[in-house]
């Protein structure tokens, strides 16, 4: 094999290794459960690896993106308020982006409650959210989510 070849083949075998690890630093799974007659509750669970961190829904202008969900109710079902994202969150001045905000590391619970008419077997859904370490951002993501009643 000749020497360029060769550097082409290792310098694939480095991307594709590289985009590998980038999916690796998030995880998100979705549960959905019912609570009583007419409401459901719908956990997204996001769980970062090493130092990687997902940010809050509420996040001011300038900063990172926050993460965002879109659920696709069923006709008659609806949200009931906001989702709650877990106690357990950080909350300190971030050098890169130069302001106070409010990011989770490791398995992190968002909870959305939903009433609805008829009942629910299925949910679905988008995720949008950036992720960062301690140095670094990644570009923004949307992965798609299915929960099914437990």
């Amino acid at each position: 094999m000749n020497m360029n070849r060769f550097l082409w083949t290792v310098s694939l075998v480095l991307l594709f290794l590289g985009a590998y690890a980038q999916s690796q630093e998030v995880h998100w799974s979705a549960e959905l459960s019912q609570i009583s007659e007419a409401e459901y509750e719908l956990k997204i669970i996001g769980e970062t690896t090493g130092d990687w961190v997902i940010y809050s829904q509420f996040i001011e202008e300038d900063g990172p993106l926050p993460t965002v969900f879109t659920v696709h109710y069923p006709s008659g079902a609806e949200a009931l308020g906001k989702f709650a994202e877990p106690d357990h969150s950080i909350k300190k001045m971030d050098d890169m982006f130069g302001m106070v905000l409010t990011k989770f590391k490791g398995k992190t619970e968002f909870v959305q409650r939903i009433k609805s008419k008829e009942k629910l077997s299925e949910i679905e859904g988008e995720i949008t959210f950036m992720t960062c370490d301690d140095s670094k951002c990644l570009p923004p993501r949307t992965v798609v989510f299915s929960a099914s009643l437990q």
